[in-house]
């Protein structure tokens, strides 16, 4: 199964995409909900980084009910463009979504498939729904996910799995670095690919909090925020994780700081015998790869413990470990304490 982002924005920052992105990933986009994504379809495509890309043609419509009559004109003419691209760049799978996460039956559907198979016969059609959404034989289905307490089951025959939207409402806020991903691979370890998403994927700094309206939107994604997030699909190294007293979070909570910041930063809390001023990240050697700095006040939720910062990416921590021993794994010590070796890539989970 491969893994990548749902850079769904991605018309905003082409060269961030282009950049995080590692060989042979997956790649999603809007292709007119962020302006006109012709250009980065093109730039994604003539990059030879991409196995397969999903381009969601429609603009998003979040009652889940499009407008045929107003969309499937543009919708078509994008479909060409969308074969251009296929047939002058063929490393590139290219996926053509009409709509993302429609809630249209099969009936109405499948006639839309059949003209856009006419008009890109290069390509391969996706089916993203959402609710009463209907799934179509012949046809690979993609669903959204928002949380892992509900996971729906595998649609039958080929299929992608999405995460946009995952920690975008009140009812569901925990972002996807925060969730157990692991559960996911598992649950879906027969999907075509699997692709991550965060709030600023869409340019916001938090989906909730964060109530830019989509043409005013500029909290875009850094190289390493990408990065970070794809790699937070990746299988867990190792089985060793940190009791419920102490904490690895990959991404800190983002608050819509301006650089430099530490939001999205590795973040450790550590609940008893912590050092008073810093904590210490080494390889699983042994050799020291970075210094996080204490932040006070202390973190009084659950775990309570003592707050430690890195200035880095905890992207940024794993490859370095990775570079020095081939391993991911990384141990944080601060005064007395010495916390187990971990997936730098993955956030801690309770034993």
């Amino acid at each position: 199964m491969r893994i990548g982002n749902d850079a769904l924005a991605a018309p905003k920052y082409i060269k961030e995409v282009i950049a995080a992105a590692y060989p042979g990933d997956v790649l999603g986009l809007f292709h007119r909900t962020f302006g006109d994504g012709s250009k980065a379809l093109e730039e994604f495509a003539k990059s030879r980084k991409f196995f397969e890309i999903v381009d969601h043609l429609a603009p998003f419509d979040s009652s889940h009910r499009y407008d045929l009559k107003k969309n499937l004109p543009q919708i078509y003419k994008d479909a060409k463009f969308c074969e251009y691209i296929a047939n002058a760049y063929p490393t590139n799978i290219i996926m053509i979504s009409p709509f993302c996460e429609h809630q249209h039956p099969r009936r109405v559907m499948i006639p839309i498939f059949n003209e856009l198979k006419r008009i890109a016969p290069s390509c391969v059609m996706v089916n993203s729904i959402w609710g009463r959404g209907e799934q179509i034989d012949g046809i690979c289905t993609e669903i959204h996910i928002e949380t892992t307490a509900r996971l729906p089951s595998a649609p039958r025959g080929e299929y992608t799995v999405s995460l946009d939207g995952f920690g975008g409402n009140k009812r569901h806020p925990e972002a996807m670095v925060d969730a157990d991903m692991q559960k996911v691979l598992i649950k879906y370890a027969t999907a075509r690919h699997i692709r991550a998403w965060g709030s600023r994927h869409n340019g916001k700094w938090d989906a909730i909090k964060d109530p830019a309206a989509r043409d005013q939107r500029k909290h875009f994604p850094e190289v390493n925020y990408l990065r970070g997030y794809r790699m937070s699909l990746k299988v867990r190294e190792g089985v060793q994780s940190y009791n419920k007293e102490d904490l690895l979070k990959t991404f800190s909570d983002d608050h819509g700081a301006k650089p430099p910041t530490k939001d999205n930063k590795l973040l450790v809390i550590i609940g008893k015998g912590g050092g008073d001023r810093i904590a210490e990240v080494f390889d699983s050697k042994g050799n020291k790869i970075d210094t996080m700095r204490r932040v006070l006040p202390d973190h009084k939720d659950t775990p309570k413990g003592r707050r430690y910062y890195s200035g880095k990416y905890a992207v940024e921590i794993a490859d370095k470990a990775v570079k020095n021993t081939g391993s991911a794994l990384i141990e944080i010590r601060s005064g007395s304490r010495r916390l187990p070796l971990i997936d730098g890539y993955l956030r801690s989970r309770p034993k």
